[in-house]
């Protein structure tokens, strides 16, 4: 399987994986009712979550796809040896631009907030490992002389 379908691939996992995860997020959070002041928003449900959905595949594409791109050009520069030096790289890597996006994003006050760490960190983290489980990264690579022999 060529390399953007792959990257494809994982988006249309991702997204579904990306959206329990905020669902999960926000049953962590305290019941807002209308006796307390705030809003109950449980009617509004499916209109939120299909406003995700199309956000997150959005996002997903445009930024994820040549992001992931870009991480795989510098790993492979790296010349990491074994599946689980790769792995580490590109998860640093990851990360780190998931940081800058939160940097870039929110206010400074608010950049260790759990919303822009879970809300940003959260889908880089799901995505890059949906593409890793797609890609089989995590098998040994094998040595040039198994290659030569099958």
């Amino acid at each position: 399987m060529n390399s953007l379908p792959k990257r494809l691939l994982s988006v249309l996992i991702a997204v579904p994986i990306t959206i329990v995860f905020f669902l999960f997020l926000d049953t962590l959070g305290p019941v807002l009712t209308e006796e307390s002041g705030a809003v109950d928003l449980s009617s509004e449900i499916f209109e939120s979550t299909m406003l995700l959905v199309m956000f997150a595949t959005l996002v997903f594409v445009l930024i994820g796809i040549p992001v992931s791109y870009g991480v795989d050009y510098v790993a492979k520069k790296m010349h990491n040896h074994s599946h689980v030096q790769s792995y580490l790289v590109k998860l640093v890597l990851y990360t780190m631009i998931a940081v800058f996006m939160i940097m870039l994003t929110f206010e400074r006050g608010s950049a260790l907030d759990l919303v822009p760490i879970s809300g940003i960190i959260g889908p880089v983290l799901i995505g890059y490992h949906v593409l890793f489980l797609i890609r089989k990264e995590y098998r040994a690579k094998q040595p040039a002389i198994k290659k030569a022999m099958s």
